[in-house]
């Protein structure tokens, strides 16, 4: 099941580099700012870069939970 426009999202993503965030963090009054500064190469990849692409459409159907 498709959350966003591929294309879309795939330009976005694209877009999005690690720096930008770390820039955004490191500008922001956050509580934990250092904590996420120090864990933001694993965050990056294990939230932001580590997502499905388009549905395989020989692929299984995808699980849909309620």
């Amino acid at each position: 099941m498709a959350v966003s426009h591929a294309p879309s999202a795939g330009a976005a993503l694209a877009a999005l580099h690690i720096d930008m965030v770390a820039r955004a963090v490191r500008a922001s009054d956050m509580l934990g700012r250092d904590l996420v500064l120090e864990m933001l190469p694993a965050l990056f990849r294990d939230h932001v870069s580590n997502v499905d692409g388009p549905d395989d459409p020989d692929g299984p159907p995808p699980m849909v939970v309620r």
